[in-house]
């Protein structure tokens, strides 16, 4: 698993919302937040770390025959 960081600000009517997403250190991070809080001061933000594991993804062969209807459609009652 890797430990990524990301920075949250909290709007005027205190909802939430990511503004940067996926930093890979705390220290880009904060920095990170520091621009945000010198370009915006009326904002509030902070920074939030979460743990992430990249998952492969599976590939499935659809050409698969998985019964006698996939090797003779012709007979599929739903045709008649």
């Amino acid at each position: 698993m890797i430990t990524l960081y990301r920075v949250i600000g909290i709007d005027e009517y205190g909802c939430s919302h990511i503004e940067q997403d996926g930093i890979p250190s705390e220290v880009e991070a904060n920095q990170e937040l520091k621009h945000y809080e010198s370009c915006w001061q009326d904002g509030e933000y902070y920074v939030e770390t979460y743990e992430y594991e990249h998952k492969e993804e599976r590939i499935y062969n659809t050409n698969a025959v998985d019964g006698w209807e996939d090797m003779y459609p012709q007979y599929d009652e739903n045709i008649y």
